[in-house]
């Protein structure tokens, strides 16, 4: 799949995202050789929202985050505010 951080700017949400990997230019047959995308790690993310009928985000906090002891760590800029000592 080609690099294309361009379908990250602008409002969009991980659902667009999504919807736009679709038209990205494969760089090799499938299997042929490892790649690694960030893309693909969202969308792994929002199939599992969508069978456990949750945001991703919740079942990061539920099912990983909690798991192992992560309580202050967070999947959005917006629940920075509830912490006072951030990085």
């Amino acid at each position: 799949m080609e690099t294309n951080d361009a379908i990250f700017f602008g409002s969009v949400t991980r659902d667009d995202i999504v919807y736009k990997a679709r038209f990205l230019k494969q760089l090799a047959s499938l299997r042929s050789r490892f790649d690694y995308h960030n893309i693909m790690i969202l969308t792994a993310g929002q199939v599992a929202a969508q069978v456990m009928g949750k945001s991703w985000d919740d079942v990061l906090q539920e099912k990983i985050l909690r798991t192992v002891g992560m309580s202050r760590t967070c999947t959005s800029i917006n629940d920075f505010a509830n912490y006072t000592n951030v990085s």
